[in-house]
């Protein structure tokens, strides 16, 4: 089974526009995992909580969510295929990210 060319380039014309979306969606998974350092004196502030504790716990609270999470995107992506599974968790963090910036203190 030969393959034609002229799908072979439709396919390949939209390589670069997947990449860019999630290297776009990866930067904000990397800002939200250092994000916790940069506030940290203000967490301080705001909570009375010291830095050896428990801004370490709350940093570290992010690992333990992604790695809770490993085994249902696994089952996710083999049911639903990649591209559904990375739009619909992508949008559940933005959200995410989105009612934690709006949440007042």
């Amino acid at each position: 089974m030969a393959l034609e060319k002229s799908k072979v380039k439709k396919v390949l014309s939209y390589q670069w526009a997947v990449f860019g979306i999630l290297a776009f969606a990866y930067f904000f998974v990397y800002f939200h995992r250092v994000s916790s350092a940069v506030v940290s004196a203000d967490l301080q502030i705001t909570f009375g909580v010291s830095a050896a504790a428990s801004i370490a716990h709350l940093s570290s609270v992010y690992f333990y969510a992604y790695t809770v999470m490993q085994l249902p995107s696994v089952l996710l992506t083999e049911n639903w295929g990649p591209r559904k599974t990375i739009r619909l968790l992508t949008l559940v963090a933005a959200a995410g990210a989105i009612l934690t910036g709006i949440a007042s203190t």
